[in-house]
């Protein structure tokens, strides 16, 4: 399994619109993808930062989701952000 990790420096008060957002409309588009496997988030409200992971289950899935559509995905929050969201890929060796 393989896992993208994204992090998002929200504004102070955007957190909850953000996530509201990606819910409303990402996720559903995740879905829809070959291998998505599900996602989480790591929410720090005191420092307005989110953790998104979202689970793949091959590592082709995860290329297949494509950079591409990330920046798409990532302009429905951009005006709620104070940096570029950055992105990692990992292999997940361990789960329980």
């Amino acid at each position: 399994m393989y896992a993208r990790v994204i992090t998002f420096q929200y504004q102070p008060g955007k957190v909850d619109e953000g996530l509201d957002i990606l819910r409303a409309t990402v996720v559903p588009e995740l879905r829809s993808l070959a291998g998505y496997q599900g996602a989480t988030n790591l929410v720090d409200r005191g420092s307005n930062k989110v953790v998104g992971i979202t689970f793949w289950q091959s590592e082709a899935a995860l290329q297949a989701s494509g950079m591409d559509k990330l920046r798409e995905r990532f302009a429905k929050v951009a005006s709620f952000l104070t940096a570029a969201p950055t992105v990692e890929n990992y292999e997940l060796t361990d789960r329980e």
